[in-house]
This record gives C-alpha cells, sequence and structure tokens, in this order.
C-alpha cells in the first residue's frame, strides 16, 4: 500500500496544486497504458490521505477469466450459446455427386472474420431438351380424343390419348409444342411419336410436322408394334433446324389402312433437341459430425459475403428419417442467415446442401461467398452467469463499491445484458443494464462491501451469433468520504 500525505498550509498552496496536478496527470497516462491504472479523485480538505483500496479481483466459478498481476483489472468472457462449425463437404448421402467447386472451404469453419470461401457453378453441359405437346388446335379432328386435351402430353394411357381406325384420310391435329429459350447450337432434331397398333393389326401413322413458314411436311410413315407401346423418333432438322423453327413445331397425323380393319392409339408425343450449351450448376453438400442434437433450440447459421450475380442460392437440410431433401431458405448476401433445423437435427450427423437457384438451361456461371457455417444449439435463450468475478476486501476496514460504464463495441445484438453485485445476505444490486441493445442503466447504486466476498454475476442473452464487449469501472468509494478508485473490467460475451 503507498500512502501520500498533504498538509493544506497556506504558504504551499501552489506547490501542492502542482504535486497534485503531476499525480493526477501520472495515474491518467497509467490508466491509458497499464490495465488496470487506479484513478483517484481528490478534493480540497484541511488534510487529505489517499490510499490505494486493499480490494482485488479474484475468478468466479463461471466463465473464463483473466485477472491481472495487481489484481485490480480483469477480463472475463462468458457465452451462452452452444456453437459448432462445419466439419467437412465429402459426403454424398443422397448418392448424387457433388457438382461446384470450394476455394476455401476451412474458412466456413471459422469466423466471421471475413475470410470467405468461395462457391462456384460448375458447368455440366446440356442433356437432350424434351418439349413435349402442350397445345391441341382442333383443325382436323377424325381421330376421337380421350381425357382432356391436348391429350398427346404425357404417357398416360388409358387416361389421356387418342385413336382412329384405320381408314384412309383420317387426319388429326394441329398438336403444339412447349417452347425453350436455349440459345446453344442445335446440333440434331427429332419428332418423338409413342404410339401402338391394335393386337393382331399392321396399320400405318404418318407423321407431318409444321414450321413457321407453314407446311404442312411429311417426315415419316411408319407401322407401330402391335399390342406393345412404344417410341418412333424420327429426324425433323431440315423442317426445325433453329430455336424460332423449333418454338414454331407443329404436329399432324393421319391414319392410313394397310391390311384391313384395326385401330392404332398414340399417347404422347415430343420433340427432341439435341444440342451444345452451358448449363452452370451448383450441388455442394456440408456436414456436421457428432452433433448435440436434443437441445430445445437449434439453428442453422450461415455468415454470407458478396455474391456475383442475382441468382440465388438455396438450402437444404438432409432428412434423415425419409432420406430427402428439405427446403430451409434462400441465403441473402452480406448478412447471417439464420433458421430452425429442430426438425431435421433429429441425428448426430447433419447434412446440409447448397444448391443454385437455377439448375436447368442457366448459361450464366454464379459464385457465392460463405463466411462461416454452424449450428446454432442451446436449450434456454436466456443465461444466467453466477460467480463471474469475486471481489475481495482483504481489511476489516469497510468500503463502497459500484460498476459505471465506459465503453463498448458490437452491443447491438444483446437483447438483455445485466451486472449486478450479490453475496448471501445483502441480495443483489443490479449495476449495469442493457436492453435491446441500448444501455437502460450505466452506473450502479452503491454496494456495501465489507469483510463478506461479494461476486459479480451477470445473465445475457442475444439475437445472432457474434462477440460483445461491455467495458466497465468498478468503483472503489472510502465509506464516509468522496474519494474512489476505478478499476478496470471487461466483459466478453459470446
Amino acid at each position: 500500500m503507498s500512502r501520500v500525505k498533504a498538509s493544506l498550509d497556506h504558504k504551499r498552496v501552489p506547490h501542492l496544486v502542482w504535486l497534485v496536478l503531476t499525480i493526477l496527470v501520472l495515474l491518467g497516462h497509467s490508466l491509458q497504458s497499464v490495465a488496470g491504472g487506479a484513478y483517484y479523485s481528490l478534493l480540497m480538505q484541511t488534510y487529505t490521505t489517499v490510499d490505494s483500496p486493499p480490494v482485488i479481483l479474484e475468478n468466479g466459478t463461471v466463465g473464463t477469466s483473466t485477472i491481472y498481476t495487481n489484481k485490480t483489472c480483469a477480463k472475463t468472457s462468458v457465452s451462452g450459446y452452444g456453437y459448432d462449425s462445419v466439419d467437412h463437404n465429402d459426403t454424398d448421402v443422397d448418392s448424387s455427386a457433388n457438382i461446384g467447386t470450394h476455394s476455401n472451404f476451412t474458412a466456413q469453419k471459422y469466423g466471421p472474420d471475413l475470410i470467405n470461401d468461395t462457391i462456384t457453378e460448375e458447368d455440366i453441359g446440356v442433356e437432350p431438351l424434351e418439349l413435349w405437346v402442350d397445345g391441341f388446335t382442333a383443325d382436323e379432328v377424325l381421330w376421337d380424343e380421350v381425357g382432356a386435351s391436348p391429350y398427346l402430353d404425357a404417357i398416360d394411357y388409358a387416361t389421356n390419348y387418342i385413336w382412329a381406325a384405320a381408314t384412309d384420310n383420317e387426319y388429326e391435329g394441329k398438336f403444339s409444342f412447349a417452347n425453350s429459350s436455349d440459345l446453344g447450337t442445335i446440333n440434331d432434331v427429332k419428332i418423338c411419336v409413342y404410339a401402338m397398333n391394335e393386337a393382331g393389326d399392321n396399320e400405318e401413322i404418318e407423321v407431318y410436322l409444321y414450321n413457321s413458314t407453314g407446311g404442312p411436311y411429311s417426315i415419316v410413315q411408319f407401322a407401330p408394334t402391335a399390342g406393345s407401346w412404344g417410341w418412333y423418333n424420327y429426324s425433323c432438322l431440315s423442317t426445325l433446324p433453329s430455336w424460332t423453327e423449333v418454338n414454331n413445331g407443329q404436329l399432324r397425323v393421319r391414319a392410313e389402312e394397310i391390311l384391313g380393319g384395326g385401330n392404332v392409339y398414340i399417347d404422347a408425343a415430343l420433340i427432341l433437341v439435341n444440342y451444345t450449351g452451358s448449363n452452370y450448376v451448383l450441388d455442394l453438400e456440408v456436414q456436421w459430425t457428432n452433433v448435440d442434437f436434443d437441445e430445445t433450440y437449434e439453428e442453422l447459421c450461415i455468415k454470407t459475403g458478396a455474391f456475383s450475380g442475382s441468382e440465388d442460392i438455396r438450402v437444404y437440410a438432409w432428412n434423415v428419417s425419409t432420406s430427402d431433401w428439405h427446403f430451409l431458405y434462400n441465403l441473402t448476401a452480406n448478412s447471417w442467415n439464420n433458421v430452425s433445423v429442430t426438425d431435421w437435427l433429429n441425428n448426430e450427423n447433419f447434412t446440409a446442401r447448397f444448391l443454385g437457384g437455377t439448375e436447368s438451361g442457366d448459361t450464366s456461371q454464379d459464385s457465392w461467398n460463405i463466411d462461416v457455417t454452424l449450428l446454432h444449439i442451446w436449450t434456454v435463450d436466456t443465461y444466467d452467469y453466477d460467480h463471474v468475478l469475486k471481489i475481495n476486501n482483504t481489511v476489516t476496514v469497510p468500503w463502497q463499491i459500484r460498476l459505471k460504464k465506459y465503453a463498448d463495441s458490437n452491443i447491438n445484438r444483446l437483447e438483455n445484458c445485466t451486472i449486478y453485485f450479490h453475496n448471501s445476505t445483502d441480495g443483489a444490486s443490479n449495476q449495469i443494464y442493457i436492453q435491446n441493445g441500448v444501455y437502460i442503466n450505466q452506473t450502479g447504486s452503491w454496494y456495501d462491501l465489507g469483510s463478506e466476498t461479494i461476486y459479480i454475476a451477470m445473465t445475457a442473452q442475444a439475437n445472432s451469433t457474434g462477440t460483445s464487449y461491455v467495458r466497465v469501472y468498478l468503483e472503489i468509494l472510502t465509506s464516509g468520504t468522496t474519494t474512489y478508485a476505478q478499476y478496470v473490467i471487461a466483459f466478453e460475451i459470446t
């Protein structure tokens, strides 16, 4: 303990004033450069004694604390959340290989720290395009139609189909097809008809096509197999050589008798386009193992960075019970994206899937930055931390203490943060109170510190992941005076 004594003799006042100012300047500089430096408020009295209080900070029993060497400054950390970062990206729970690339998957395991994993779509090329019948114009109706128009839009005999008795000049049409917005290079176009002859018959179907210039243009004449359905595919590139012509294609058919009377049936028809083009796809799985999956609240939390374009990135959860994917949400750029996965986190292994918003005919390659991907798991949403720090008076002289805010960072996420004193006999005294990111109380009431140990405790509730700091002064007042010391405590809430 150090002691400074000053007698206010009127002849020595100027010298004493300079001495006091010098002490204040030195102590103020110490507070800025050395954690835990004490500040004393000196008032003009006939005879003043300034003592360093025999009060020290010690570890409590909750949280992780650092008590500095002079025991007048402390940093204590508490965490009310269970966070489980993603473990790996080499699963294949749906037996479908991953499509797309990670630039740095490890970055998703840590953060948020502005270090991103950029996931990018992969060009898988294009599959032949099926454009099924989607309309019917009854220009010539000599066949019998069964079911609902357009009759040939699916393989669904005997619900929807057309049929005719095979006699000359029985025409039916016209049938139109779905259009396409693809722009790739067309290599071949086929007209495909799903048909059957009645058992024991050998009648023929003649196929006609129209395009933007008119028609009809005869394509082929064929005899379907008797008693068995089958596809009959014929090139029509000369009639439909471009996307314009494909989108204007129309079908008409004619039944022709070959060997006596009989019936012929058509159940479906489509245009098949083989072409060269790009199709950018994203389909990546990530997985957690050994997850604490039986808590009350369970959220998937993804912190994103910038996105390269406007295409959505969708996130799915694997449902172990039904072995399929469940859509969770579309991610938003440059933000936390949190969603409950309580219904799907029912196993120690949890798998999520990133899927592009456009998976067919996507000619633009997109990428998305992911900062961190984690599970947020907890049972209650407000956490009580008793015995975070303890304040020990090493002598029998009584003091008074209080907490006073002096700095903070990232407190907007704190829905409730209350820091308070308590002991076994005098009850609790709320000192610092933050609600919805705003201070309700910045300075506490004086609390008696006798020979009994006092604990600093707190409650915390946050609405998002992150780290918040609340820095306070512990002010220690000599009983019966207005002289106090200020010790520094930093609270870290994660």
